[in-house]
């Protein structure tokens, strides 16, 4: 077990809140997952397995940073700078809200008594 500690970045600061995480080489979560949250500074302090190759640090609305650990020279200074952007595939929610069954109900009812109406107005 490796203590790795840091702070993940943007432009203006510290981004408290951000993911930290061991992950694979494209940036994904590994299982069992292994991570932690950024502090109000944007400090994140980490235990890493031997085998764990890689960490990637996150937030919503900003493009994720994977470093290889083995690569990093001081893995108590680690420094993300992450930057702006979304990314992954863009989608639209749309929300329905469920018809009440009385007021069809209602509805085709009026619509019987219209119709009744009419055709006894006509046969007379």
């Amino acid at each position: 077990m490796a203590g790795i500690k840091g702070y993940v970045n943007q432009l203006s600061g510290g981004l408290p809140g951000a993911n930290v995480f061991v992950s694979d080489a494209e940036g994904k979560i590994k299982i069992p997952t292994v991570g932690t949250a950024t502090d109000a500074t944007g400090f994140f302090k980490l235990e890493v397995a031997s085998a764990d190759k890689y960490i990637t640090a996150s937030y919503v609305g900003y493009q994720p940073q994977t470093l290889e650990i083995s690569k990093i020279p001081d893995l108590q200074k680690i420094n993300f700078e992450l930057v702006e952007g979304i990314v992954g595939e863009e989608f639209v929610v749309i929300g329905e809200k469920p018809v009440n069954k009385l007021w069809i109900f209602l509805l085709l009812l009026a619509i019987l008594l219209i119709l009744g109406f009419i055709l006894t107005k006509l046969s007379k």
